[in-house]
């Protein structure tokens, strides 16, 4: 080999090296998403790696493929226009039937009729269950490959998450797990209460919605323990922690029960419900407005009859003290008559029946 042939594969060398350099490279999660590391094999397939943690760099790599998803808390608020939720759909769903109504013979008056439909917003607090100590058989792990990939949540890189595949996952599961909780709890409660929270009713009905939601949100994703509730922890390593939270008692919806592990029940919390038809809203209003107008004028007349009434007491009592004064007069006055005809030798003083009478001899 001559000195240019040498030279020549000298610089393929270092240019192959080179290559290798800037391919094989560190790889560091951000502080707020742990990385999902695949080994891009050369047949085209990929196998999982590992896990990397939140702001933890990763050994060398060879065309690895990486995927960010998210470790801190994450909602899903259905609020009304104008209030920077994520939808502004509420989820409709009906409510208790009324009961017939009969008349004092046992005929039907009204027949019974299905409950008005309400509009319920919601928030929904989670976290992705992160847990990676299983390896590929991890929450997070099965996660990805059975709901996160077919979504789009991320794409190849470390800052790649998607918030569009994010929002679209969420529509498709946990909207529609959260819908049919509502429709299928709602239809116990009284729909004068829901719209007032009469009784502190919406904790009931969110107790209610817990089973039924976290049931449906499984089927949805694809498996269980994916999203878990806010009270959920991590230690240093990123490995969950046991903790404890409350569930509606099976045998008496109104009381709780304490349960523990590492991934509580998602939250869900209502912020508000409306009647669906605005005009029974309405209606309610305009009768609240005339029940106030009437008993604002019911409080007026009685203060008109309270102040004829002191009016009058007070007449009666003047005319009893000036009664009185008078009567006073008068015995001042007789007073004095008999002092003066004491002093007089040819005046009489008469007591009788008839009181004292002063006359002249």
């Amino acid at each position: 080999m001559n000195r240019k042939t040498f030279r020549v594969a000298g610089l393929i060398v270092v240019g192959i090296l080179a290559t290798g350099s800037l391919t094989a490279c560190g790889t560091t999660a951000q502080p707020d998403f742990l990385l999902l590391r695949y080994d891009k094999r050369n047949s085209g397939g990929v196998s999982f790696k590992e896990c990397v943690q939140p702001s933890k760099k990763a050994g060398t790599t060879y065309n690895d493929q990486n995927f960010a998803l998210p470790v801190s808390l994450r909602t899903w608020n259905i609020t009304l226009p104008n209030q920077g939720g994520d939808s502004t759909d509420p989820i409709r769903t009906g409510t208790k039937p009324r009961a017939e109504v009969k008349d004092a013979a046992g005929k039907v008056v009204t027949a019974a009729q299905p409950g008005p439909d309400m509009v319920i917003y919601t928030k929904a607090e989670f976290y992705l269950n992160t847990d990676c100590t299983a390896g590929k058989d991890s929450p997070i792990v099965r996660f990805w490959e059975n709901t996160g990939r077919r979504y789009g949540v991320a794409a190849d890189g470390e800052t790649a998450f998607s918030a569009d595949g994010w929002k679209s996952m969420l529509l498709n599961t946990l909207v529609p797990a959260e819908s049919k909780a509502a429709r299928a709890s709602s239809r116990s409660f009284d729909p004068d209460a829901l719209d007032t929270n009469a009784g502190g009713v919406w904790a009931q009905l969110e107790a209610q919605m817990a089973t039924t939601f976290v049931s449906e949100l499984n089927a949805s994703i694809g498996g269980g323990d994916y999203f878990c509730g806010p009270s959920y922890r991590r230690d240093s390593n990123g490995k969950p922690v046991d903790v404890k939270w409350t569930v509606p008692d099976p045998a008496d919806p109104t009381k709780t029960v304490e349960q523990h592990g590492t991934c509580p029940p998602v939250r869900i919390s209502i912020i508000d419900i409306n009647y669906a038809d605005t005009r029974i809203s309405d209606a309610r209003a305009s009768a609240y407005a005339a029940e106030q107008a009437a008993r604002a004028a019911n409080i007026d007349a009685q203060a008109k009859v309270d102040v004829a009434n002191k009016l009058k007491e007070a007449g009666a009592q003047g005319a009893a003290v000036q009664q009185q004064q008078n009567d006073l007069l008068i015995e001042q006055e007789r007073t004095k008559q008999v002092e003066s005809c004491a002093k007089n030798p040819n005046c009489t003083v008469i007591v009788g029946n008839a009181g004292v009478n002063v006359g002249a001899k």
